[in-house]
């Protein structure tokens, strides 16, 4: 079965990874999954109307009230016209629905790019970080590589792969129904300061690993530990790198452990995309800019995080 892929104007739209590009860019187009789950549905059936009860049905299941599910539906609908920057490509038809107006090409998934899921990290040994420092973890892993060259490797949106967390199924198994080649598998084992991770690259049609590598890094040097993480998969699974990220990979700095812990700990929650869990973030992320000040990433987060509140209306 081939993996739909939407391109309309200036943009392309993974509709497995949930995932809008805007072309000659890297980094996805900033959406909620909420406004890329609006987004899909109109692509689906471009030209046609697509009625509020279908976006109740398939976007926001739990919403039972008609007036919140039009409340969260406009605000929606205006931030993905905000993000196209062509309020034309969305027809309002009052009172009914909605209908994308631009012309939708519709395409397989393309031949010869690979596509690598990167799979929950597990816990060895006796001492076991908590779950939230994994999830963070494998986000985090996640959204390096899938910033590398998204037009020559496609990576499955962390979201997508949690649900593989205590999964027994086979690697090929797993291969097949998200409809990738590769499979990153990882394991940690702390003690102490020290980080110990153990990292398989497995080709998941066969089940044979191509490249497995141990890492041991101090929890100071965790972002280094990432950067070697990328530039190997890179290398094993022959992506050139663009200079811009080569650049990037190579001056990542030290951060402060337990900033850094905070910092995934908050990822982890802002993923799940509730009123509830992005305050626990914002705290978080707060919690990690006290510890490190230089740490660029945990400001970034801390922005997303009232970007997407104030997006939603659960803030001012």
């Amino acid at each position: 079965m081939s993996r739909k892929v939407y391109e309309f104007g200036p943009f392309r739209c993974d509709a497995a990874a949930g995932l809008l590009f805007r072309k000659g860019r890297r980094n996805p187009v900033h959406l909620t999954p909420k406004e890329a789950g609006v987004l899909l549905l109109l692509l689906e059936n471009a030209g046609t109307l697509v009625e509020k009860e279908e976006f109740g049905k398939r976007v926001w299941p739990d919403i039972h009230l008609e007036i919140q599910l039009d409340n969260s539906l406009k605000r929606a609908i205006s931030t993905l016209k905000k993000s196209l920057k062509q309020p034309q490509y969305i027809k309002t038809h009052s009172g009914r629905g909605y209908r994308f107006a631009a012309k939708v090409e519709v395409i397989g998934g393309r031949k010869g790019k690979p596509k690598l899921v990167v799979l929950p990290f597990q816990s060895l040994g006796r001492t076991r970080y908590p779950q939230g420092f994994l999830e963070g973890l494998t986000h985090d892993v996640t959204t390096q590589l899938g910033c590398l060259n998204p037009d020559e490797l496609r990576v499955i949106a962390s979201s997508t792969a949690a649900k593989y967390k205590k999964t027994r199924k086979r690697i090929s198994r797993i291969g097949e129904e998200l409809e990738v080649q590769y499979v990153l598998a990882g394991a940690v084992l702390g003690s102490g300061n020290k980080v110990r991770v153990s990292i398989q690259l497995i080709h998941a049609p066969d089940e044979s690993q191509l490249w497995g590598k141990a890492y041991e890094r101090k929890l100071d040097d965790i972002l280094v530990f990432l950067r070697e993480i990328c530039q190997d998969i890179a290398r094993e699974i022959e992506i050139k790198l663009v200079p811009l990220e080569r650049e990037r990979l190579d001056y990542l700095p030290q951060v402060n452990p337990e900033a850094y812990k905070s910092y995934i700990a908050g990822r982890n929650l802002w993923n799940k995309r509730t009123p509830e869990s992005l305050r626990e973030a914002i705290s978080l992320f707060e919690q990690a800019n006290k510890l490190d000040s230089s740490f660029a990433r945990a400001h970034s987060a801390l922005a997303d995080s009232y970007a997407v509140m104030a997006s939603q209306s659960w803030v001012s």
